[in-house]
Parts: C-alpha cells; structure tokens; sequence
C-alpha cells in the first residue's frame, strides 16, 4: 500500500470518527426552533451562568461505553445574523444523579464521587449549525455504567454576543437548574422549556495510554473492547499536545513529522505501531504493551497525544479511539 494512499485513508478516518453514534434527550426532533428560547446556559452573559440537566437512563439504553461528545440544540443568535460567538468559559461536568428530580443545591444533585469534569475550555469559537446540534467532543472520556446522569454545564461570553438553545420542537421539556455566575450554590429549577442535549459515544476499540509522569519513563497501552473483526491497526503518536484534546483532522490528532514517519511503517506482526489485530499470539493491540519505567525518562516534562484505529479486510475504516494524552 502507497504511502499517499494510507495518510489519506487515515485521514479520511478522522472525519469518519465524527459520524458517532448518538443518544437524544428528550428527542431528535429538530424540524423547528421553537419557543420557549433563550434557555441557559448556552444562552448566557459576561458573568456566566451554570445550569444542570438531566439524561434520564432511559435515553441511554444504547449506550454500553464511554461517552465521549456533548452537543446542545443551537438556533438563532443575538445579534440576529451572528455567524460565530467565541465562548470565553466552557465547563462541563458529568456525573450519576442522586435523584430523578433537581433540588436547588448544585452539590446534591451529583452522587459525591461520580462527578467528572470532561470539558474545560477557554475562548472556544462556535459556528452557528442554524436550527441544529454542535457537537464538541470530550477532553475526557465518561464511562457510562448505569443510571440517570447530570450534566453540569457552565458557560461565559465576553460580551453580550451569544447562540440560544431550544427544545426545538419536542413536546417534553427539560427541567433544569440554573444560577448566575460560574460557580453558583444555588439556584433555580425550572420545568419548562430547557435544552435539548445529544450525547455521542465509542464502546468499542477504546485506548488507554497511561505513564506514571514526573519523569518515571514507563508507558502501558492497553486497548478495551477491541473489536472481532478488525484485521489491522494503527497507533499514531503527535508530539503537538498544544489543541484542545482530540480536535485534529487525523484519528483526533494534529499529525507532526513523528505522526508522518509512523503512517509510513508498514505492516508488521509485534509492531507497536501498525499491526495485525486478534492473531491470538498475544501481542499487542489483542494484550496491553509495557514499556519499563526509566525508558523514555528523557521524555520528561513532554505532552504527546496518541490515537488508534482499526480496519477490516479491504482497509474498510471500523473505528477509533478517543484521543489520548500523556503527560511524561
């Protein structure tokens, strides 16, 4: 297989991975931007605002994995024609709800301990979709094992230049709590309108790259759920940690001169790098690969984010993983 003929294909894998399965709540109905408008907290102000919603279990049936995108319902934007608002403050936390209702407290609406914060982002550019879903992927994956989930979402603008979020045509509102500010107490449950959430998610050929950090040079790759009828593999590795995790055009990642040198290895059975999959010789990405502490301790203070991908025969694309960064 040509060189120009891989990245290409690697590349087009990239934007295939956007075609993630997704779970809806309440609904996809996006046939309308209806009113009730102006929903918090994609709606907001220079001071923020914070808001927590419900995703009942029941809406995530499908889902037996990692969650690993978030998108709300965006419409019309103020001002009226606004193509673009950047968001100074994007947080997003996610955890199991103590309850099936919202109290006033923001604490007692998580189960302590299942909180996650899977999103923080600054100065972030947003597109106008125009009566549609924008989808910004997790920096960290959530696992998802059961039960209803909070999303905990708060947001900024610096100046009074924003999208407005809907229910866009569904029937059922969105109870939520919302509050002024970006780390509120308190405030307020609301039972009608509210923002209709779309939450992607990858079950399978998930990577888990882990180093110790600190300088220790060790390294383990594991790959969860790898999926039966994947032939081969790729794992890409770009020393370019300085995007938002997971935001490049090949497999999440922002390829640099080491991604190009690893498109270019060819296949090879104990290659860490292109290689069979489910051989049943125990190699790696069927079984984890360790790299002994004080290996790559020269690497020390570096960030490097690591994807990987699998294809059936014929170099059909089956998936990827969620991008992972190591801080060595």
């Amino acid at each position: 297989m040509s060189t120009r003929f891989l990245a290409a294909a690697l590349l087009a894998a990239g934007a295939i991975a956007a075609q993630t399965p997704y779970v809806f709540h309440p609904d996809d109905n996006t046939t309308a931007y209806t009113a009730p408008i102006n929903n918090f907290p994609w709606y907001t102000t220079t001071t923020g605002y914070r808001a927590q919603t419900i995703f009942p279990a029941s809406a995530l049936l499908n889902v037996a994995g990692d969650i690993t995108s978030i998108a709300p319902f965006l419409g019309v934007s103020t001002p009226a024609g606004t193509a673009t608002v950047t968001y100074t403050v994007i947080q997003v936390t996610i955890g199991r709800a103590a309850s099936p209702t919202l109290t006033t407290t923001f604490a007692n609406n998580i189960v302590p301990g299942t909180g996650v914060q899977v999103l923080n982002l600054t100065n972030l550019t947003v597109n106008s979709p125009v009566n549609g879903w924008y989808d910004i992927p997790l920096q960290i994956p959530f696992t998802y094992t059961g039960g209803d989930l909070v999303l905990d979402v708060t947001t900024q603008v610096p100046s009074a230049v924003y999208f407005s979020s809907s229910v866009g045509g569904s029937t059922a509102p969105v109870p939520r709590l919302t509050a002024s500010g970006l780390a509120p107490v308190t405030g307020s449950v609301s039972t009608s309108g509210g923002t209709k959430y779309r939450l992607g998610y990858n079950p399978i050929n998930r990577l888990i790259a882990s180093t110790t950090g600190n300088g220790a040079g060790d390294l383990t790759l594991a790959v969860q759920n790898l999926v039966p009828n994947a032939t081969e593999g790729f794992l890409l590795i770009s020393t370019d940690a300085t995007h938002p995790l997971g935001t490049g055009p090949m497999l999440g990642l922002w390829p640099d001169a080491l991604t190009w040198q690893i498109v270019m290895e060819p296949l090879a059975l104990g290659s860490p790098f292109h290689f069979p999959c489910n051989t049943g010789f125990g190699l790696f990405p069927d079984q984890p690969l360790s790299v002994p502490a004080g290996s790559l301790s020269f690497l020390a203070g570096q960030s490097w984010d690591f994807g990987f991908a699998v294809f059936a025969p014929g170099f059909n694309y089956l998936g990827r993983s969620p991008v992972n960064r190591v801080v060595w």
